[in-house]
């Protein structure tokens, strides 16, 4: 599964490297409408932290579907591109309410809601620092509330390739700032390396993002008896395509390769499809749908990937502003 993951992100980028520049040249004639995308994940000036799998979490929450919603702990994707203002400080802030169908027999779906604070810095033209946090709101159940671990992304501008082609790489700290993951994991922080491809086209924008991140835990297995996760390469593939010049669609894959403390094997999946729409300069909107689970069956053989499935699908509707 991970080598045909691979596979299909190298026939991509294939793709995209023998495109011709003169694409390019007329991307530049037209403006392409800004792109939200799913809330979780960072916008298009930040860089490979949205592969990173959930900070601290044990291999039931990272590989496989979990029972409710939160969405802050979902692998990052593709958080809404909306344009940057040109100056040196700029906050995004976002909010976004989430549905999945509950199983069979139980009454209502489970809703919850999503806030996102994201502040960034340009220090240099080519060096900017980031963080990223957010505040969940359960609407079923005992209406449980949550913050997420902090996310700290130092980001550099990397080599021009060509035209299209430009590189950028990330130096990424995460603090363990959520109460829930300090106890059911015992969290104490982690640390990724990232590298991403990026080609501008006048019919798509498209990604490529490879990362490493380590986690570090004050025990090897969560409060529940789960295997806490150390290691995790994740890759990840996206596509954001204008459709008008207010309307857009966007796509991100995840595919993460984790390793326990005791060097168990796990691979995990996430996918978002997002239809977008750019209401002003800086505000978006975004409606779309996320799964995520592990990557394979019970069986450990057949392929569990899909965009969307009736009993672990999460429905999205959110709104993004920059300041």
């Amino acid at each position: 599964m991970f080598k045909a993951f691979l596979i299909l992100s190298i026939s991509v980028l294939t793709v995209v490297l023998s495109l011709k520049p003169a694409m390019a040249a007329d991307s530049k004639a037209s403006k392409k409408a800004s792109i939200p995308g799913k809330m979780v994940a960072q916008n298009s000036s930040t860089s490979i932290a949205q592969t990173e799998a959930t900070a601290g979490a044990s291999l039931s929450s990272a590989d496989s579907t979990a029972s409710g919603i939160n969405l802050s702990k979902i692998p990052m994707s593709s958080l809404p591109q909306v344009e940057q203002p040109a100056k040196s400080f700029s906050l995004t802030v976002g909010a976004e309410r989430a549905s999945r169908t509950v199983s069979e027999g139980s009454s209502g779906s489970k809703m919850e809601t999503t806030l996102l604070f994201n502040p960034k810095y340009q220090l240099t033209e080519n060096l900017s620092v980031s963080s990223r946090t957010f505040f969940n709101q359960e609407e079923y159940g005992p209406r449980n509330s949550s913050l997420s671990d902090t996310q700290i992304n130092l980001t550099l501008k990397g080599a021009k390739i060509n035209e299209e082609l430009s590189t950028s790489y990330s130096l990424n700290g995460f603090a363990p700032t959520s109460e829930n993951n300090r106890k059911d994991t015992r969290f104490q922080g982690a640390g990724s390396l990232g590298v991403k491809l990026s080609g501008a086209y006048t019919f798509a924008d498209l990604s490529y993002a490879v990362s490493y991140r380590r986690n570090v835990h004050e025990f090897t297995v969560s409060a529940a008896g789960s295997p806490n996760i150390r290691d995790v390469v994740g890759q990840t593939v996206t596509a954001d395509i204008p459709l008008t010049e207010k309307f857009s669609l966007s796509f991100a894959g995840i595919y993460r390769s984790s390793w326990t403390y005791q060097n168990s094997y796990r691979q995990g999946f996430s996918l978002d499809a997002d239809l977008n729409f750019e209401a002003v300069k800086n505000l978006s909107f975004n409606v779309g749908t996320s799964n995520e689970g592990s990557a394979l069956k019970a069986n450990g053989k057949d392929s569990n990937i899909s965009f969307y499935d009736e009993k672990s699908s999460v429905i999205r509707a959110g709104v993004t502003y920059v300041l």
